[in-house]
């Protein structure tokens, strides 16, 4: 008897003529399964009385009609003594000594060649799994990135580089995909067994051209230097802040690059108003251009002046941005997920917050934005409620009526919805009356000497409050007038109102 081997054997396809489809030997389906067939092994020699191996070949997806078309054939040396059909199985008896290769045919599905390893042994059992592959279409899936999800008529294939087999010859809608890329979408045309090899570079994101309303200004997206404005960059699908740099003055933006064609072309002025949002609320900053004033007891404020409203002093201020209206309860809970007011409302401002709570509110809301808010400077605050470069000199911020700008002096314990009374002559709503303000400064005398961009006292025992409140009296509304708090300190009329640097 002669040595067997369990092996996994290579095969050959040659003259594929067929345009319907094609067969192989499965890739390690040979093996021997055992040592002896029969026991009349005489009635299974072959003409020359040599023994024989039995090799069943199970026809895998091969119908019995397109089976019985089969063929077979060895080296010179080979013979088959017989050929039995099973139930989807074809069973040879072939030459075992000196048989190289058995050769397949079909009149169809064309001719595969198969090498034996070794000499097959005598009166042994083979088996081998012979499969028909249909000749279809194809297609070559390339993408740059790669792992880019592919779908074919909206059904998912698998991630590039990717080879589809048997594709139905026609039209298909193709769609190739990866995070933070815009989407290839096609429709595509293959012919009946083709291969249509597809290489697309998806694009990262969009063409963004940001401008601003002077040029020559530095650009930086997401804190990373891009060029000078005006330009055009590519930015990845997602949220980014692009900031400007005009001699120092910044400006930051929040941009969402989408994935719908729409518009989203940045203009950038540094005397806009600034819409941001945060977790779904959206709030207003009214640009300040900076200027010189005169800050304390003007002549519109001397008859309800107090001694700290003096000296009145020049103070220059460059351009910010403040609040439209005080921070509203809507917005804390947007940032800070509780809601610690007294007076319960979404547009009423918060309160029974601390200036040291205030601190913490505004560190995750510039988080949260990108943007640096911060609480005003005293002065920041007093020249934003007189009304700014566009200031009429009235003794409440916007008017000389209390009653038209201000909520003060209420009988009933409640704080109102803002923007319940008028603006000022910058647009910004309830710097007088509603609820006290929180200032940066640490509370002190004024100096008579003139200022730029003052801070306050580099310390002190309390901070800045300013524009009174529902339960104040209507002198303690006037654009002048301060008063101070600890930094602990929180009551229901108490609150805040935000700045962001220009």
């Amino acid at each position: 008897m002669k040595k067997f081997f369990l092996l996994l054997l290579m095969f050959v396809s040659l003259n594929i003529n067929a345009q319907t489809g094609a067969f192989k030997v499965k890739e390690g389906s040979f093996m021997h399964i055992q040592a002896a067939y029969m026991d009349d092994k005489e009635d299974h020699r072959d003409k020359n009385n040599n023994p024989t191996a039995l090799i069943k070949i199970i026809t895998d997806n091969i119908n019995e009609t397109e089976r019985k078309k089969l063929t077979f054939s060895g080296n010179r040396l080979t013979q088959i003594s017989d050929k039995s059909y099973k139930t989807g199985q074809v069973w040879l008896y072939i030459t075992a000594e000196n048989s190289d290769f058995l050769e397949i045919s079909h009149p169809e599905f064309g001719t595969v060649k198969f090498y034996f390893p070794e000499s097959l042994c005598d009166w042994c059992t083979y088996e081998m799994v012979l499969q028909y592959i249909p000749v279809g279409s194809s297609i070559d899936v390339n993408s740059s990135p790669s792992g880019a999800d592919v779908y074919l008529n909206d059904i998912h294939q698998g991630q590039t580089p990717l080879y589809i087999a048997d594709v139905e010859p026609g039209v298909h809608e193709l769609r190739i995909s990866v995070k933070g890329c815009k989407p290839i979408e096609k429709i595509i045309n293959i012919n009946k067994g083709e291969t249509l090899t597809i290489n697309e570079r998806l694009q990262i994101g969009k063409d963004i051209k940001i401008t601003t309303d002077r040029e020559g200004d530095k650009l930086f997206v997401d804190e990373k230097f891009v060029g000078i404005s005006p330009m055009t960059v590519n930015l990845a699908y997602g949220t980014h802040i692009v900031k400007v740099d005009r001699d120092g003055r910044i400006k930051s933006v929040t941009v969402n690059v989408s994935q719908n064609e729409s518009d989203e072309d940045v203009n950038i002025s540094f005397g806009d108003n600034l819409n941001i949002d945060v977790n779904g609320v959206t709030f207003t900053m009214i640009y300040v251009k900076g200027g010189t004033f005169r800050m304390g007891a003007t002549s519109e404020q001397s008859n309800d002046a107090q001694t700290d409203e003096y000296p009145v002093h020049d103070v220059t201020l460059g351009d910010y941005y403040i609040g439209e209206t005080e921070v509203t309860q809507k917005l804390w809970k947007a940032v800070m997920f509780d809601n610690p007011s007294n007076f319960k409302g979404d547009q009423k401002p918060v309160e029974c917050v601390s200036w040291e709570d205030a601190q913490e509110f505004i560190k995750k809301l510039s988080q949260l934005t990108g943007f640096d808010f911060r609480l005003p400077t005293e002065a920041e605050w007093e020249y934003a409620a007189r009304g700014g470069d566009k200031s009429k000199g009235y003794i409440f911020s916007g008017s000389n009526n209390a009653k038209d700008v201000a909520i003060f002096n209420k009988k009933t314990p409640q704080s109102y919805n803002v923007k319940s009374m008028k603006p000022n002559e910058l647009g910004i709503y309830d710097m007088t009356g509603n609820v006290f303000e929180y200032c940066y400064d640490w509370y002190g005398n004024y100096d008579n000497a003139s200022q730029v961009n003052p801070t306050g006292p580099a310390k002190g025992e309390g901070k800045v409050l300013r524009g009174g409140s529902w339960n104040f009296k209507m002198r303690s509304c006037r654009v002048s007038y301060r008063n101070a708090t600890y930094v602990d300190y929180k009551n229901d009329y108490c609150g805040l109102r935000l700045v962001v640097q220009n």
